[in-house]
């Protein structure tokens, strides 16, 4: 059959017969059946019968089929993973991920970028939610933490979490705050609403007994240690239905300020702290000096090790400076033997000069801080523990009073002032 391309529509000619026909392959295939000279044609040329008779291959199938429902399972559950485990949305947009997984089935549809943006996570939000809230509402006794602090944008956001024993910690609601004056009526108000929305989701109008019922699950509050907490602390205490309850400060975040008192009360400890911080700071910000050190580390240690440098507000990381700089004791030293001022940075050398070369017991000092810092770290580390609770305060702030007595008792020769380390610094956070 020859193709009519100029004709107004798809038309085809026989080249046995020359009839027109429509270019459809149905009506294509029924007119050679019946054209006689197209017939008469193949039998005169046999090796074309054989050709015609096109056997149709068999697939098969190398991977299970997936219904639709197994595929709209499939789905939420990568969702799932991208959001418990922080993945960006565009990740199944990567042609590697996308060929790993379709060698395992091809079959599976993965979610696009909208989907994981848009209605799989607005799903998934409130499934978490609605579980959140179903164990919470069987819980008989419910704890309580609040707290201020801002977010990625530096907006204020106040934030407010249930903490269940034997289940942990979840976050219940945060709420982005613009000019508003967070004091302590403020704070104490906004709990209490938060606390009667946790109690009494649907909004249902309760009498004063029942309501007092639901109060009475609220076992403790536990509020940051700063005075504007402290003082709603006071404010919900004085509210009837909430007078029952065990008001607490975070013992994690005292402890953290206990670090930071113990340091920056102390001349002869924040000497050698700031030592370090520098030291870590000279290295890490010059790469060419950097390359050098990590090459003798590969020749004292046979592998490469790393500086942590102290953050205030990342817990733990004021010991971590120290620990990293007492491990590279001995490549820390060669560099300085090999390399003199003009050779590398000045400002590396002005720290090990004025801090660590004219102090002929720093590396000593260094450890014996790191002993006295070490029973605070452990603590914190301690009072994180999602299974501790409240009972395990005072002991372990007892324990830990007494391990430091010890410790500064032992160094006083080395700064005076450690004799009056609990004077000057675990007493008034022991008050707290």
């Amino acid at each position: 059959m020859k193709k009519i391309d100029n004709s107004q529509c798809a038309l085809a000619i026989c080249n046995h017969c020359g009839r027109t026909r429509a270019r459809n392959t149905t009506r294509l295939s029924d007119h050679l059946k019946q054209c006689t000279k197209y017939q008469d044609w193949l039998q005169k040329h046999p090796e074309w019968q054989s050709s015609q008779r096109v056997k149709q291959s068999t697939i098969n199938l190398t991977f299970k089929p997936i219904s639709a429902q197994e595929k709209q399972r499939f789905k939420q559950l990568f969702a799932r993973a991208v959001y418990r485990d922080n993945l960006p949305f565009t990740i199944f947009s990567n042609k590697g991920i996308r060929d790993a997984i379709h060698a395992v089935n091809p079959a599976i549809e993965l979610p696009s970028r909208n989907l994981l943006s848009g209605n799989f996570l607005s799903a998934e939000y409130n499934e978490i939610s609605r579980k959140v809230q179903q164990c919470v509402d069987q819980e008989k006794y419910l704890n309580i933490a609040a707290d201020e602090t801002t977010n990625f944008t530096n907006s204020r956001v106040l934030s407010f979490c249930c903490n269940i024993y034997g289940s942990g910690s979840f976050f219940i609601h945060s709420e982005r705050l613009l000019g508003e004056s967070v004091d302590a009526q403020f704070t104490a108000k906004w709990v209490e609403e938060r606390i009667q929305h946790l109690i009494n989701p649907a909004g249902t109008t309760l009498g004063w007994s029942e309501q007092q019922g639901h109060f009475k699950r609220i076992n403790s509050i536990a509020f940051d240690t700063c005075n504007t907490q402290r003082a709603a602390q006071r404010v919900l205490k004085a509210i009837p239905h909430l007078q029952h309850v065990f008001y607490v400060l975070c013992e994690s975040h005292g402890l953290q300020l206990l670090m930071k008192d113990v340091i920056e009360k102390h001349a002869w400890i924040k000497r050698i702290v700031d030592a370090c911080q520098q030291l870590a700071v000279a290295f890490t910000t010059s790469p060419k000096q950097l390359g050098r050190l990590r090459a003798i580390m590969m020749e004292l240690y046979t592998h490469q090790k790393s500086f942590v440098l102290s953050v205030i507000t990342r817990w733990g990381t004021q010991l971590s400076l120290l620990r990293s700089v007492s491990n590279l004791e001995a490549a820390i030293s060669k560099y300085f033997s090999l390399y003199s001022t003009s050779d590398g940075s000045e400002r590396l050398f002005n720290v090990w000069t004025d801090q660590i070369l004219t102090n002929i017991t720093f590396w000593k000092d260094l450890n014996d801080v790191i002993g006295l810092l070490e029973p605070i770290d452990e603590a914190i580390k301690a009072s994180e523990a999602d299974r501790c609770v409240l009972s395990y305060v005072l002991p372990r702030w007892q324990q830990l009073r007494d391990q430091l007595l010890a410790k500064s008792s032992a160094l006083s020769s080395r700064d005076p002032d450690l004799a009056k380390l609990d004077e000057r610094v675990i007493a008034p956070r022991w008050n707290q």
